[in-house]
């Protein structure tokens, strides 16, 4: 819980901190001053709306509230040149804070992402990287030839010089970036053979079936808030292979009964992996968990199996131990 609450997030914790740093830094230049404790204060304001997990509507809501209030204000000042500080601080104070909450969050993943990307660059001609050397040249010679530009300018002109070489310089190595997907599809595969023979107990409820179904719920309810873009469904199989639900992103299946009949007296666990991987979306990681006791008596998974590998394809096994009651025979609690 506490890593996924760093990774979603990092931002609000970075900008918290560099206001602390800035807080810090302007007192012991300046000292005690009321209006640069306010404005720091306020500054630090947006890393906090950001840190806040409020409930959708509440942060677009208190944005919107917080900036006709803000212009309001603004209005006010223009045609009377009121102003009271009673009354702007505290609106502006609620602006930053739900700017925060709507902005860094996911300003925060993008960066993450830029930064993924970056990092997957590689060069398709790579000697042509060599010409990077240049840069310092061009940063030393442009130095010494624009200082009557003033220090700002002159550094804002050496910065462009030096990105255009260096884009130049990766326009000729063919750089290109390896996409990395983050979202993930996951495929039960359940085992509906008579060689998984049912549990009834008094109330003729299947017990087998509802542990199952338990497993495969839970699994997505607890797969955490940075996996709710993942996909999930269900096939079920005995002789031949059936789609019960195909993959979507939800919070939760909910499954209550089967829908699909099977032929229960084969078990067919090379078609059901088959299927599977006809049944994967393109734009996604994939994920075979497969419920059963593994006893094939038709079709090969073995190479299914090699066949799912070699499409990068992890296939998950949960045994279930067919032909004798076992209440704990589901032991995977989690899929992340």
């Amino acid at each position: 819980m506490a890593t996924e609450y760093l990774q979603q997030h990092w931002l609000g914790i970075l900008v918290m901190v560099a206001a602390a740093v800035l807080a810090v830094w302007a007192t012991v230049r300046a000292g005690l001053k009321s209006g640069l404790l306010v404005g720091v204060g306020l500054l630090a304001l947006m890393p906090v709306g950001g840190l806040v997990d409020l409930a959708d509507p509440w942060p677009l809501g208190l944005l919107i509230t917080s900036g006709v209030l803000l212009a309001l204000l603004v209005g006010i000042l223009a045609a009377t040149g009121f102003w009271s500080n009673w009354l702007g601080i505290p609106v502006l104070a609620l602006l930053l804070f739900s700017l925060g909450g709507v902005l860094l969050v996911p300003l925060g993943e993008q960066l993450v992402y830029a930064g993924r990307l970056l990092l997957s660059l590689e060069p398709l001609e790579p000697l042509w990287l060599l010409l990077l050397v240049l840069v310092p040249w061009v940063i030393w010679f442009s130095y010494r030839r624009l200082a009557a530009l003033g220090s700002t300018r002159r550094v804002l002109a050496i910065t462009l010089r030096s990105l255009i070489v260096i884009l130049v310089v990766f326009a000729l190595a063919e750089m290109h970036a390896r996409r990395t997907e983050d979202r993930l599809t996951v495929l039960f595969l359940w085992d509906r053979s008579l060689s998984v023979p049912p549990e009834y107990d008094q109330a003729g409820v299947n017990k087998r079936d509802e542990r199952i179904k338990k497993f495969i719920n839970d699994s997505v309810v607890k797969r955490g808030p940075a996996k709710d873009n993942d996909k999930v469904g269900v096939i079920v199989f005995g002789k031949q292979p059936r789609l019960e639900l195909p993959p979507s992103a939800v919070p939760q299946l909910k499954i209550q009964k089967l829908q699909s009949p099977v032929d229960d007296t084969y078990t067919n666990i090379a078609d059901a992996i088959k299927l599977a991987l006809a049944s994967f979306p393109e734009s996604s990681s994939k994920r075979i968990v497969l419920i059963s006791d593994g006893n094939e008596n038709l079709g090969n998974a073995e190479e299914q199996a090699r066949i799912a590998k070699q499409n990068g394809v992890q296939i998950d096994v949960v045994p279930i131990a067919g032909g004798r009651r076992n209440p704990n025979e589901v032991l995977v609690e989690r899929v992340d």
